[in-house]
């Protein structure tokens, strides 16, 4: 059997210990972001409920602007949906987001934020961020593809504020849009 090992009259456990209950103990600057999710659906707490970001809609048989394409897609209600696990609460007052348009970098307040507990969620209808997202064109024809099929970008970004100071998280992604002639009413 070996010796314990001693570092300047202290053993190894010791310093495990103490190094161990420094972490667990003496709180981080900030509120430490646990879990960042991104999807289409979120649970009555705020978690995601559904973590893809594909949307399958009625077809736009119209002719019209992009603007009213945009607006076919919103009141289809889908939702693009962001959902954060905190170290500690934050004041709801503490708490901002941003969907960031990633081209342009606009950003654009979230349609609903809601701030629980250690959890922070919200979202933006798709067709709204499309519509922020392409608001210089959204007078022109609708385009051909109806924006289908094609890998939309986006950034989520929080801030949070409490007594030690503000932070700021980001998480990117890509929503996608799908016509279904099934889904037709």
């Amino acid at each position: 059997m070996s010796k314990p090992v001693v570092i300047r009259g202290i053993s190894r456990a010791v310093v495990i210990v103490l190094v161990s209950a420094a972490v667990l103990f003496c709180p981080a600057e900030g509120p430490v972001v646990r879990e960042f999710s991104l999807g289409s659906r979120l649970e009555p707490g705020g978690a995601i409920a559904d973590g893809s970001l594909i949307y399958r809609l009625r077809p736009f048989r119209k002719k019209g602007t992009n603007k009213d394409l945009f607006n076919h897609i919103y009141f289809q209600g889908d939702t693009v949906c962001f959902s954060l696990l905190l170290s500690r609460p934050v004041p709801h007052e503490k708490v901002q987001a941003w969907f960031v348009d990633p081209v342009t970098g606009r950003r654009f307040a979230v349609e609903r934020l809601d701030v629980e507990k250690k959890r922070v969620s919200g979202f933006s209808l798709a067709g709204s961020l499309l519509d922020d997202f392409h608001r210089d064109d959204r007078n022109d024809p609708v385009r051909g593809d109806h924006f289908c099929c094609t890998p939309i970008r986006f950034e989520v970004r929080v801030t949070l504020a409490d007594e030690k100071g503000g932070y700021s998280v980001s998480k990117g992604s890509s929503f996608t849009i799908e016509y279904d002639d099934r889904q037709e009413r």
